[in-house]
């Protein structure tokens, strides 16, 4: 159903999982006109690449400009405490983590900014530890043979067990 021009709410999104991003993505494709925002920038680029509105701030982000975007959000007065109090977690965030945000200065040095990359590596590296022929794990069983093969790896060994023992 497409919905005349006048009926067309704006509408946004703040955080864009994988709903999120099939949700928007329908809504740019009946017309409204969609504002949309992602700690992952990637995650939003492709929705503003198909016709979505970037949230100011997402400039921010990408340029690297974490204060004046923790600035920009602690700006905004909202009326609804539910929106106020999830604006205030975002500002927070974005405050406690902007030495992991510097995007432009991770993107010169060659470094993958999107977790994507890093998830499809630690699927990889642990499904082919864990799922080798004969083997069969219960979730217990595998984060406690994951955490002891890092500490062997790491070479804490011995901090497994002193975790293991207040356990």
């Amino acid at each position: 159903m497409i919905f005349p021009a006048q009926d067309r709410s704006k509408l946004g999104f703040i955080g864009i999982g994988a709903m999120g991003l099939r949700i928007a993505g329908r809504l740019l494709k009946q017309g409204f006109p969609v504002t949309v925002f992602d700690r992952n920038f990637a995650k939003a680029k492709a929705l503003i690449e198909s016709g979505g509105i970037a949230a100011r701030s997402i400039g921010l982000l990408e340029k690297g400009k974490i204060e004046k975007l923790v600035l920009s959000l602690r700006s905004i007065d909202a009326d609804n405490p539910d929106v106020a109090e999830k604006i205030r977690t975002e500002a927070d965030y974005f405050a406690r983590n902007a030495e992991r945000m510097r995007y432009p200065q991770f993107r010169r040095q060659h470094l993958f900014v999107g977790s994507g990359v890093i998830e499809a590596g630690c699927k990889t590296v642990i499904g082919s530890r864990l799922k080798r022929s004969g083997m069969f794990w219960t979730v217990r069983g595998a984060n406690a043979i994951l955490a002891l093969r890092c500490c062997h790896l790491n070479r804490r060994f011995e901090d497994y067990w002193e975790g293991r023992r207040a356990a």
